[in-house]
């Protein structure tokens, strides 16, 4: 933790005030963690948990003490590791309703000067989708197909892959699915502080 306070002090020497973060996944709890280092068995890896609350626990603390001795400092820290553990324990509580129409929708939500374009899955009628698989990726091979082989252009060239990826919390055994990482920008965006505190991007970067 020493070394991103003394490059955020000297970020903020060069003229930062505002900052926003995001803290350490479950690494332990990935798809690729999964299948190599858990030896094929079920449950999270550990030791990777553990070193992600350490970190987790080191930053907010951190990012506190700076916030007191730093004039003008603020920031938004985002609960990733809370957002994600809960996707993958409960994956069908978590879906966006899908847009009817054919055009790319703009989420308004992100203010009139920040408006990000998304690519959805359309469907003819609304409705709330949820993740079906929060452990299992959707392109890769091995268990839980955690194995980075997605593309064939890897060491191991078989790989398999899913037929929405949508449905899926994870695209490979380390990264989430476009869903899924919408679902975390508009957290990270218009979260409550319970989720990215003290406060969200879109408060940060209106004060």
């Amino acid at each position: 933790m020493g070394k991103s306070r003394c490059l955020i002090q000297e970020i903020y020497k060069n003229g930062g005030r505002k900052f926003g973060f995001l803290n350490v996944e479950p690494m332990g709890c990935f798809p690729y963690a999964r299948a190599v280092l858990q030896n094929n068995t079920c449950g999270c890896v550990d030791e990777l948990t553990v070193l992600a609350k350490l970190h987790n626990r080191a930053l907010t603390k951190a990012l506190e003490e700076l916030m007191g001795q730093l004039k003008g400092f603020k920031y938004s820290n985002f609960d990733f590791h809370a957002s994600l553990s809960e996707r993958i324990n409960n994956p069908s509580k978590y879906g966006i309703i899908p847009f009817t129409s054919t055009t790319r929708p703009c989420i308004k939500e992100f203010s009139h000067d920040l408006c990000f374009r998304f690519s959805f899955t359309y469907y003819n009628h609304l409705r709330f989708v949820g993740f079906k698989e929060g452990k299992v990726a959707c392109c890769g091979t091995g268990p839980y197909r955690g194995i980075l082989s997605c593309g064939g252009k890897r060491t191991i060239k078989e790989y398999q892959l899913c037929d929405d990826a949508s449905e899926h919390l994870f695209f490979d055994g380390s990264h989430p699915t476009e869903k899924a990482n919408y679902q975390f920008a508009k957290l990270m965006w218009t979260g409550s502080p319970s989720v990215t505190g003290p406060c969200n991007l879109q408060t940060l970067v209106q004060e």
